[in-house]
């Protein structure tokens, strides 16, 4: 899995490219996630994270953080394994649903400001002064425990935690 920390000085340059993806996202009505939870769970099971039923910018309002999951079946060998063993995974499933907000979507039901290398696809997300900042992302083949610590690794960021308070308004 290829994922990191970014510092501001990177986050920066990538503001208005995240805008432009936040445009995309924000479209998604209560429809389009059910209809991607339905096909999920079809293929894939019931076991998995709570994923948020609402768009993206509903789910940055929340004052948390934001797992972003780009989903692709048709193109990436990897997505299965990926649905079956690590997000079913029930410790990782009680540490998104609690520590987080998972936000799905098929890659191919959207245009997205980035392509992604590889698949599974993730971007840990919140507001910023009102604006959607990718902090991290998650790129290919990974483990419930690899995702699990990259998730805690951001979560215990200072910059993440004072963002996320400012998004739900708190002093």
């Amino acid at each position: 899995s290829t994922w990191g920390l970014l510092s501001i000085e990177d986050i920066a340059p990538m503001v208005e490219r995240d805008l432009a993806l936040a445009s995309t996202l924000w479209k998604k009505t209560p429809e389009d996630i059910a209809a991607f939870v339905r096909h999920f769970e079809g293929v894939y099971g019931l076991a998995h994270p709570l994923f948020f039923g609402g768009s993206l910018q509903e789910a940055l309002g929340m004052g948390r953080l934001v797992v972003v999951y780009l989903h692709d079946d048709d193109t990436s060998a990897n997505t299965a394994e990926f649905c079956r063993a690590v997000l079913s995974a029930a410790p990782l499933i009680s540490f998104l649903n609690e520590s987080c907000i998972l936000w799905a979507s098929d890659v191919l039901s959207g245009s997205f400001p980035f392509s992604p290398a590889r698949f599974p696809f993730l971007a840990l997300c919140t507001l910023s002064d009102g604006e959607l900042v990718i902090l991290s992302t998650s790129q290919g083949p990974t483990t419930s425990g690899e995702l699990a610590s990259w998730v805690m690794t951001t979560l215990d960021d200072d910059y993440v935690f004072a963002a996320c308070r400012a998004s739900r308004g708190d002093d």
